[in-house]
């Protein structure tokens, strides 16, 4: 089950929360490790679920529209 939220309405109790999300095109879903919001956008910084089986430590940062929606699974 997913829930739905605006990027501008992340905080840092999602920290840690598995996220989904469209951008540029492409479906995007990790774990959400850092959040920055300015005034024009928000930037979410995700790891791999699967990070130490994958080993993929890559931590890509995205910048979003605060009004992008952003699926929150749990």
């Amino acid at each position: 089950m997913s829930t739905p939220k605006k990027a501008q309405e992340l905080s840092g109790v999602n920290i840690g929360d598995v996220v989904s999300f469209s951008h540029e095109g492409a479906d995007i879903r990790g774990i959400l490790r850092q959040i920055h919001h300015d005034g024009n956008s928000t930037y979410l910084s995700l790891i791999d679920i699967e990070y130490d089986a994958k080993n993929n430590y890559d931590f890509p940062e995205y910048d979003c529209d605060p009004n992008d929606i952003i699926n929150l699974e749990r």
